[in-house]
């Protein structure tokens, strides 16, 4: 948003498999120098098989038109002046997926998802942007080549 992003901010998840997927309490966690969890996915939760799940604050109905399938309070770091972060992590405290994404100058003690030092990030998006996995659902564990600017939102 082009002010405060306070109740604006949203997560998408993407199930790519042919199969759905229990993420009953599996975690989100993020933030703008070291990983806190700020939302847990509640028993019974299924992702149906290329299917999405959008986690977000309660304000994104009127920003996307679409209601979070889980409203919390996320507090997402902007990446405005260091490397902020996103993860998803299985109700087995295993990291699913990591973005490192922002202003690349100070870096601080974030790991990627192999839990190494991370090399790659994901763009700072400005106002009325995301950032988005482009192709959807790729995964390389380069966050910088896994994710690009999209200049709307996506879900």
């Amino acid at each position: 948003p082009g002010s405060s992003d306070s109740g604006h901010e949203w997560v998408e998840l993407y199930n790519k498999t042919s199969e759905d997927i229990d993420v009953s309490g599996w975690m989100l966690e993020g933030g703008t120098s070291s990983f806190g969890t700020k939302a847990t996915i509640p028993d019974g939760t299924i992702i149906p098989a290329e299917g999405y799940y959008l986690i977000g604050e309660d304000e994104v109905v009127l920003d996307l038109g679409s209601s979070p399938d889980l409203v919390d309070s996320l507090g997402l770091g902007n990446g405005s002046s260091s490397v902020d972060g996103v993860r998803l992590v299985d109700c087995n405290s295993i990291v699913i997926d990591t973005v490192l994404y922002g202003a690349t100058g100070t870096i601080g003690d974030w790991e990627d998802d192999s839990g190494a030092n991370p090399t790659s990030f994901a763009p700072k998006a400005s106002d009325g942007e995301a950032i988005g996995r482009v192709p959807n659902g790729e995964d390389t564990n380069q966050s910088g080549n896994d994710f690009a600017i999209l200049p709307f939102p996506t879900p």
